[in-house]
This record gives structure tokens, sequence and C-alpha cells, in this order.
């Protein structure tokens, strides 16, 4: 039920759904993407424009009741470390 929230404002480019990863949303930021996977419910649309801290989606639960978010940003096709753009609390 934990819900997962944009790190930074974009338009919301792909909603796509695989047993593997469950529901993933792709939102991009100008040249920026993120990805967030391993959602149970996505509460967004396609082509929305979101603001940073918009709810996305909540985090599915496997069956061993591992609760995990798969987050990625990348800078066109280049994968970056993602910690820097997550919120330390």
């Amino acid at each position: 039920g934990s819900t997962v929230n944009a790190v930074f404002g974009g338009e919301v480019n792909t909603i796509i759904y695989s047993p593997v990863f469950q529901s993933a949303v792709i939102v991009k930021h100008g040249e920026y993407y993120t990805v967030y996977s391993n959602l149970e419910d996505v509460y967004v649309q396609k082509n929305e424009v979101i603001l940073k801290g918009h709810t996305i989606g909540s985090v599915y639960t496997n069956e061993n009741n591992i609760t995990e978010v798969h987050f990625e940003v990348w800078k066109s096709s280049t994968n970056l470390n993602p910690a820097i753009w997550l919120k330390r609390r």
C-alpha cells in the first residue's frame, strides 16, 4: 500500500505491464527519464503532466511479502545513479 511519488516534474511517457516487474511508469523530464517499476496500481495516465511529489502509484508486495520499488534515472540512453534524485528523510 506504500505510494510512489515523482522525484521531479515531467510528462508520463509510457505505462507498461509485465509479470516480471508488474506495472512500470516512465516519466520524461526534458532529456532525462525516470522509471518506476514493481507497481501494483498506477494512478497516472500516459501524456499526463505531473509535478514533483505527484503520486504515481502503489508498490507491489510479492508472495515473499517483499515490498520494493525499482527506480532508474536515465539521461537520453545513459543510465545514471539514482541516489542523487532521492529525497533524504
